[in-house]
């Protein structure tokens, strides 16, 4: 019984197969069938999150300027967003939730929530 031809997976050329099993006409083949598919590089930013990010830039400069921390009385050096968790996104661009701190003031608010939501720092 004489063996049939088949196709390469590789390349797609016509062979006369060793053993039944046998789906690679050369090594050559053999050598572009083992490497690993490439790999897909998955953004850690989506699309819409990075046009959020460049508007919100602008705002966040425009905000700063000339405030000082209501905390520690310092130059303001960083927006603190009083919305957090779930609502961050919605309000991620509305100026009325935005704080301006330093960076003294912001770690304050963090390490002391009870006192930040007594104060309005914190919803």
């Amino acid at each position: 019984m004489k063996p049939k031809e088949k196709s390469c997976k590789v390349c797609s050329k016509p062979f006369k197969p060793f053993k039944p099993l046998d789906f690679l006409c050369s090594y050559k083949c053999a050598n572009e069938y083992k490497k690993p598919p490439k790999r897909r590089f998955i953004s850690p930013v989506s699309k819409s999150k990075a046009k959020k990010d460049k508007i919100y830039q602008v705002k966040r400069q425009m905000f700063l300027e000339g405030k000082f921390c209501p905390i520690t009385g310092l130059p303001a050096t960083e927006v603190h967003h009083t919305y957090s968790g779930a609502n961050r996104s919605k309000y991620y661009l509305d100026e009325s939730t935005w704080v301006a701190v330093s960076r003294e003031g912001h770690n304050y608010i963090h390490n002391n929530p009870i006192w930040a939501k007594e104060n309005g720092y914190l919803k």
